[in-house]
């Protein structure tokens, strides 16, 4: 209790002696207020003087942050009492008043319209007044991006309906089994037709350029002998030749009435050459048993058929026709032109052929050529030899498979004399042309056609289509060179040979077959006529 007292009693002095310095008294001896035993006396004489004390009043810090100052070192002088000034008054808060936020207008759209170039501007952030205390700032929503409508197409960029565009060339499949594979050869130019005689009342068309050595056709290797057909007579057993028809001979044909076909199936002294147009002969033709049995009937009759109108997308009906024809054990093949045509009906040429008795020179194979488009569905070519002994004795020939369109058939059997001449100059070793098919014209009007030297037709006289109103049909060739004519010729009759009625005989074609016979051996041999060695047997 004592020593608590007298803690208290020395501190009470220490204030003293402090604030009678800061009021500038001096007091050497500080003595207690009584004569306790218990004070002691304390004399502060042999203190160092303390300085005066200077009172500090702090002013409003700055908002910069200030550097703090570094402690007094041991060298500084001591500690001296500090009197504080009051306080300032606490700074009231200022009343905080939020900016409502605008509404948000979104940009209007722009319909059918390319988007701008520059994105929109930004809108402009909210104003808000500042505040002693932080306030949480409204967080602003983002506006919703503009919607742009892709432009309208412009008129010019529309689309426009082209025209017809025609199908790529047709690309002929592999040949049907056994033969090689059909592949056309490359167009070659025509020689020179024949020379127009003065006699003649209008001129042969202005003759092709005589192709260079590079380019013609160089007479091909004899094929080596082979055995001859049993079905063929050789040389010494046929009779003598009959004498050539006169020049420009109106008709190859004989007096006597043509025949329905050839009787008792194929002659043995002679081959049968056939035109055939089967009406559309595609997909749906082909499915039907009833006609198909009449045309494979009709095709095992003749040695070698030139089918016009086959007229289908897949390239399966004209195999799946020759397997119905081989199903009793023949032998027939076939060659197929590619699809022609000026408009989306596109229509091909194929020659069907009787292997036994008829060879083929696959490099023969092509389409004709048509300078001025002439000719909607230009002719199949292809030459063909029969099969004898020795093998150069055989009758060669070319045949050309036609069509001419109906509505312009004048202009296209004019294109066909062309045709017929430039085919007889085509080989020096070739005299014999065959021109054959659907002409939509009878004999008056062949025009241009009977005016080429020697030329003749087999079929005169007699309608050729299944309505037996029309000869539309025949087969044409230059009497003077080809003498293995033997004047037989006829018209199939598909009503009274297979006993049908005019509207099943519809259903197989709107033509009937026509045809002529021809010997097997050359009469006329020329210089160098062979077949190469790759002929289709």
């Amino acid at each position: 209790m004592g020593n608590r007292i007298r803690t208290r009693l020395i501190a009470v002095c220490l204030v003293a002696t402090a604030m009678a310095v800061s009021s500038g008294y001096d007091p050497c001896v500080i003595e207690a207020a009584d004569s306790s035993p218990r004070l002691v006396r304390i004399d502060m004489a042999a203190q160092p003087p303390l300085p005066r004390l200077v009172p500090i009043s702090y002013a409003p810090q700055p908002a910069a942050a200030a550097v703090p100052h570094s402690l007094p070192g041991p060298a500084s002088p001591p500690l001296v009492s500090i009197s504080y000034a009051p306080a300032p008054a606490a700074i009231k808060p200022l009343a905080i008043q939020a900016i409502p936020t605008p509404a948000y207008e979104p940009a209007p759209a722009t319909v059918y319209a390319p988007p701008a170039s520059t994105p929109p501007p930004a809108p402009a952030p909210p104003v808000y007044q500042s505040a002693a205390l932080p306030v949480p700032l409204p967080v602003p929503v983002a506006p919703p991006l503009p919607v742009s409508l892709p432009p309208p197409l412009p008129v010019s960029a529309a689309p426009s309906v082209s025209a017809y565009v025609p199908l790529p060339a047709y690309v002929p499949p592999p040949a049907y089994a056994p033969p090689p594979a059909y592949a056309p050869p490359p167009v070659t130019a025509y020689a020179a037709p024949v020379p127009t005689p003065a006699s003649l009342p209008l001129p042969l068309p202005v003759p092709l350029p005589v192709p260079s050595a590079s380019t013609a056709l160089a007479p091909p290797p004899a094929l080596p002998p082979m055995p001859p057909s049993p079905a063929m007579p050789s040389q010494a057993a046929l009779p003598p030749a009959p004498p050539a028809a006169p020049a420009n001979a109106p008709s190859a044909a004989p007096a006597a009435a043509p025949a329905s076909g050839p009787a008792g199936g194929k002659p043995t002294d002679a081959i049968t050459i056939c035109s055939f147009n089967i009406q559309v002969f595609g997909e749906s033709k082909i499915s039907k048993p009833q006609v198909v049995d009449v045309l494979t009937k009709v095709v095992r009759k003749f040695d070698i058929v030139a089918i016009q109108e086959v007229r289908a997308k897949s390239d399966s009906v004209i195999p799946q026709f020759l397997s119905a024809i081989n199903a009793d054990g023949s032998r027939y093949q076939f060659v197929i032109g590619p699809r022609l045509g000026r408009t989306v009906s596109k229509e091909q040429y194929t020659f069907i052929y009787d292997s036994t008795r008829i060879e083929v020179d696959p490099s023969s194979v092509g389409t004709s050529p048509n300078p001025g488009d002439r000719l909607h569905r230009p002719p199949l070519h292809a030459r063909f030899r029969v099969r004898a002994n020795p093998p150069e004795s055989g009758f060669s020939f070319w045949l050309v498979d036609t069509h001419t369109d109906p509505d312009e058939v004048s202009a296209e059997v004019n294109a066909l004399a062309d045709v017929f001449m430039e085919m007889k100059a085509l080989r020096p070793d070739e005299d014999d042309v065959i021109l054959m098919g659907d002409l939509n014209a009878g004999p008056p009007q062949f025009g241009k056609i009977k005016q080429i030297p020697g030329v003749g037709w087999a079929v005169s006289g007699v309608t050729t289509n299944t309505r037996r109103s029309k000869t539309y049909d025949n087969l044409i060739f230059d009497t003077r060179t080809t003498t293995e004519y033997t004047g037989r010729w006829g018209v199939l009759d598909l009503q009274n040979t297979f006993g049908m009625s005019i509207d099943k005989a519809l259903e197989v074609s709107d033509h009937n077959p026509v045809w002529a016979a021809f010997r097997p051996l050359e009469t006329q041999q020329v210089a160098g006529a062979a077949m190469p060695s790759g002929v289709t047997r």
